[in-house]
C-alpha cells in the first residue's frame, strides 16, 4: 500500500509539473434514464490524445466523466465508480492486435488505480468522484502507458459508469490515441475506433420482443423505435445497448445477432464473419418492400394530382 501511495504521489508531481491535468478536454456526459433508472454516457466524446512528456511518461487525462445537463436525472450526491470490463484493447494501424504494454488509470483523487492489459479482465470497486449537482462539472483522472517504448496506435478501455440506486451504464469504449510521428489520419483513425467498438463485450441483445430469438419481428420493433434521442426509450422499443435511444447502433446489434448465435466480441473484431443468406434475404426483402411502398406513394400521389386538375 505505502508503494502505491509513493507511486501514485510521484505521477501526481509529474502529471501537475507537467501541466497535463489542467487541460481536461471534453467530458463523458453521464444521464439517467427516467424510466428504467440505467445509467448512461452519450457517446462522441473527444479522443484522449496519449501524449510523451519527454523521459517521464506517456499519458492523458483527458476524457474524463461529467454532467453538462441540467435535467440529467442524476440525484446531487451520487457517487460514481468507474468499473474496466475486460481485457485492454489495441489497434495497429492495420487491425485489432495485442498490446505490449499495460496501461494504468488512477482516479481523480490519485486514491486509487488500475492496472489494464491484454490478459486482465473485469476490475469493479474504483470510486471516481461525487457529482455535486447542477451542470457544468466533471472528473478527470490520469490514464498512463508504464512503456517509454509503447507502441504507437489507438489504446481501448472498455469501461462502465456505476452508481448505488442506478443500473450502471452499458459497456463503452474510451479510445486513447498514441501517435506521436501524427501517421494517421482522420479517416484511419476513426476506423480503428470501430474495429476496437466491435470488441467490446456487451451483455445486451437485439431480442427486443424477448421471445428468445433475433428475427424480423425485432427489426420491426427497432424500426418503430427509431427516431428522436430520449431519456426514457426503453429496450422493447429498440434500444438494444440501453443508451436511452433507438439510433443505427441498436439496428448493428440486430443485423450482427440476426439468425446467429452470439458471439464474444474480440473474436469478432479480428475476424468478421460474412452475412448470413437470411439475413441478406430478409434486409432485402424489406428494402424491396420500402421501395415497392415509396413508388405506389408516388403513383397514388400522381393519381389524386390529375383528378385534382380534371376536377
Amino acid at each position: 500500500m505505502r508503494q502505491l501511495f509513493m507511486l501514485i504521489g510521484g505521477i501526481w508531481l509529474i502529471g501537475s509539473s507537467s501541466g497535463k491535468l489542467l487541460a481536461h478536454g471534453i467530458p463523458i456526459d453521464l444521464l439517467a434514464n427516467s424510466v428504467t433508472n440505467r445509467l448512461f454516457v452519450i457517446e462522441g466524446f473527444e479522443l484522449g490524445e496519449l501524449v510523451l512528456n519527454p523521459g517521464i511518461e506517456i499519458s492523458t487525462s483527458s476524457p474524463g466523466l461529467g454532467v453538462s445537463f441540467t435535467a440529467n436525472g442524476i440525484v446531487a450526491g451520487t457517487a460514481f465508480q468507474f468499473e474496466v470490463t475486460q481485457e485492454l484493447l489495441y489497434w495497429d494501424g492495420t487491425g485489432a492486435a495485442m498490446p505490449a504494454t499495460d496501461l494504468l488509470v488512477f482516479n481523480p483523487a490519485f486514491t486509487d488505480y488500475y492496472s489494464v492489459n491484454a490478459a486482465s479482465g473485469e476490475q469493479t470497486g474504483m470510486n471516481w468522484a461525487t457529482y455535486p449537482g447542477g451542470p457544468s462539472w466533471d472528473a478527470h483522472g490520469l490514464y498512463q502507458l508504464v512503456s517509454l517504448e509503447a507502441s504507437a496506435g489507438i489504446y481501448g478501455l472498455a469501461v462502465r459508469v456505476s452508481a448505488a440506486g442506478y443500473d450502471p451504464t452499458k459497456p463503452f469504449l474510451i479510445p486513447l490515441l498514441y501517435d506521436p510521428n501524427s501517421q494517421w489520419s482522420a479517416s484511419e483513425i476513426g476506423e480503428g475506433i470501430e474495429v476496437l467498438q466491435d470488441a467490446i463485450d456487451v451483455p445486451f441483445s437485439a431480442d427486443f420482443d424477448t421471445d428468445a430469438d433475433v428475427d424480423g419481428l425485432d427489426f420491426l420493433a427497432w424500426q418503430r423505435g427509431f427516431g428522436p434521442v430520449s431519456t426514457s426509450t426503453l429496450p422493447s422499443e429498440g434500444d438494444a445497448d440501453f443508451d436511452s435511444d433507438v439510433d443505427r447502433f441498436d439496428f448493428e446489434y440486430w443485423e450482427s445477432e440476426f439468425g446467429l448465435p452470439i458471439v464474444s466480441s474480440f473474436a469478432k473484431a479480428i475476424t468478421v464473419p460474412e452475412p448470413s443468406a437470411s439475413l441478406l434475404a430478409f434486409v432485402g426483402a424489406m428494402n424491396l418492400g420500402c421501395l415497392c411502398r415509396s413508388r405506389w406513394n408516388d403513383r397514388h400521389s400522381t393519381t389524386c394530382n390529375r383528378k385534382q386538375q380534371e376536377n
